[in-house]
């Protein structure tokens, strides 16, 4: 998975609950690949 930029839109604010990227380097290898599409 990958996050746009912050550049991409920078009057976006954070939502709480969004994850730093030090987290989600820790929670990547627990979320599963996806099977596929369709």
């Amino acid at each position: 998975m990958s996050r746009l930029p912050a550049i991409a839109n920078p009057q976006r604010q954070p939502y709480p609950s969004d994850m730093s990227d030090s987290e989600w380097q820790i929670l990547k290898p627990l979320v599963p690949l996806p099977k596929g599409f369709g």
